[in-house]
């Protein structure tokens, strides 16, 4: 099973704002802010609207998305294998 690692707070913290901001400027909820924000990385099934959303108020575009994002496939027998975006052809966007 493929699922995404997002790393987000690296490019947050050196801005020196809240979470509340960003939620407010960008319209995802606060919660969602700051799991985003505020943990160093958050494991996920499928790349959604809302983290497009709070990456594009941190200044990153979706040509970023290598820098952020992480693909990591499950695998029973040896536990996790991380794979290069770059590599992986059919994201699962969300809309």
């Amino acid at each position: 099973m493929k699922r995404f690692k997002i790393k987000l707070r690296r490019y947050f913290t050196p801005l020196g704002i809240s979470y509340y901001k960003v939620s407010k400027a960008t319209g995802v909820t606060q919660n969602t802010a700051r799991r985003y924000l505020m943990e160093d990385e958050v494991m996920i099934d499928r790349l959604e609207p809302h983290m497009f959303l709070i990456a594009e108020f941190l200044g990153l575009g979706f040509n970023d998305i290598k820098e952020f994002v992480e693909i990591v496939e499950e695998s029973p027998d040896s536990g996790e294998i991380k794979t290069p975006l770059a590599e992986f052809e059919g994201l699962a966007l969300v809309g």
